[in-house]
C-alpha cells in the first residue's frame, strides 16, 4: 500500500503506543505536521517490512507521509 497510511483516521486514548509499519515497497515516514510545518516528532523513513512506535500524549495529532505529503490524523484523549 504506497502513498497512505490504514486506518486513514484514528482515535486513540492518550499514552497509547501506535506501531507504524511500512508495507509498501518503498521507504517512507510518518511525520508529525503541526499549525503549518514538520513537528517535533518523525518515524524516519523505515524500509518494507520495518517499524517504528510512536507514544502519543493527550490532544489531536495531524501528520503525513513526509516523502509523499499524504495528510492523515490520530485523535488522543
Amino acid at each position: 500500500m504506497e502513498y497512505s497510511y490504514f486506518p486513514s483516521r484514528t482515535r486513540i486514548k492518550a499514552g497509547t503506543a501506535v506501531t507504524f509499519t511500512n508495507v509498501g515497497d518503498l521507504p517512507d515516514t510518518a511525520t508529525a505536521f503541526e499549525k503549518g510545518k514538520v513537528g517535533n516528532w518523525d518515524t524516519g523513513a523505515p524500509a518494507k517490512g520495518e517499524s517504528k512506535t510512536i507514544t502519543f500524549g493527550s490532544g489531536t495529532y495531524f501528520l503525513f507521509l513526509h516523502l509523499h505529503t499524504a495528510p492523515m490524523d490520530v485523535l488522543g484523549k
